[in-house]
């Protein structure tokens, strides 16, 4: 058993080999060791558990990107991301083979060939000194390459995320056509969200966006389909053009004082939505257009302060939904 220099390789190392003595190849996360020990018991195969919101997986401050190989094929997987130093960001491709930098600064761009299908986990460890971005800030491609017809499979690879250290946003389509991601976890330390940032996330179910963070960028969240719970901090003042566009299963949200404006198609075909709470409010947010609520149902209340329900009611294009608003004391959820 080679020496390691941490637990997690440590435990890694006992998980491949406990794999091996059942005639199992291919890399186990460290996260589902208890799993395989479990399988030894019972005879079967453990089955993986994908880290969420609320269980973070490492917490070491690298970011980690778990991916799955289904089938032999396409086995050439690509990366793209951003250093802000030369060799500054290491990559573990998660199977064994010897850890990856590459050579100057800004967008980057490489790939790995596996030799088995499974699941992997890639991890990217930024220096001390350097500033880790997601991506390659187009909408040609996310941080699993190219978003076009040919690239979508390797989007597809990408199951969740855990964003380490030295990440301070989520650049603009980091994580556009990931069809399959269905969790991830944010650091305090990441301030804004980009435009497209979520686009296409069909399988994404919940996120906590962290207090640091002060802008919402146009598209963020568009065709979350599955997103039924988002909680947005009061750190953020500005929700962009079609953040929440065609969110079809979000039931309800509460904004925060701290939010100032809302740009047009916002929340546009948020068909599920139950009601907007804006009671905590102390102010009447600008609101961009008259098409920020299109096609909301038309059981959806806008929870309004009481102080405010009047001067909320006149105010320019928030006057279209006046039919929908109820003062806050008037409101059972």
């Amino acid at each position: 058993m080679a020496k390691n220099n941490n637990l997690t390789d440590f435990l890694q190392d006992i998980a491949d080999t406990i794999r091996a003595k059942r005639g199992i190849t291919g890399p186990i996360s460290a996260q589902n060791f208890a799993a395989e020990i479990s399988a030894i018991d019972g005879g079967g195969t453990p089955t993986p558990t994908p880290p969420t919101p609320d269980m973070p997986v490492i917490g070491d401050g690298k970011t980690y990107l778990y991916i799955k190989i289904a089938a032999k094929g396409r086995m050439t997987v690509p990366l793209y991301f951003s250093q802000t130093v030369a060799n500054g960001v290491t990559i573990d491709w998660g199977d064994g083979s010897a850890t990856q930098t590459l050579s100057g600064t800004g967008v980057k761009n490489t790939t790995h060939t596996y030799a088995e299908i499974g699941e992997y986990t890639i991890s990217l460890n930024p220096s001390s000194s350097c500033t880790l971005g997601l991506g390659y800030s187009s909408s040609s491609y996310c941080v699993m390459g190219s978003t076009g017809n040919n690239g979508r499979v390797y989007c597809n690879m990408l199951q969740a995320v855990e964003i380490g250290r030295n990440v301070t946003s989520i650049g603009n389509n980091a994580f556009q056509n990931c069809y399959s991601l269905s969790s991830i976890v944010i650091p305090n330390g990441v301030t804004s969200i980009g435009n497209n940032a979520f686009y296409n996330c069909y399988s994404l179910s919940s996120i906590v966006i962290p207090n640091g963070v002060t802008s919402i960028g146009d598209n963020a969240f568009q065709s979350c389909y599955s997103l039924s719970s988002i909680v947005i901090p009061e750190s953020v003042t500005s929700i962009s053009n079609y953040a929440f566009y065609n969110c079809y299963s979000l039931s309800s949200i509460v904004i925060p004082e701290s939010v100032t404006s809302i740009s047009n198609y916002a929340f546009q075909n948020c068909y599920g939505m139950a009601f907007y709470d804006f009671s905590q409010c102390t102010s009447v947010p600008t609101l961009g257009g008259t098409y920020a609520f299109y096609n909301i149902p038309s059981d959806c209340k806008i929870v309004v302060p009481d102080n405010l329900y009047d001067t909320w009611a006149a105010a320019t294009n928030w006057s279209t939904h006046a039919s929908k608003m109820v003062k806050a004391s008037e409101f059972n959820s």
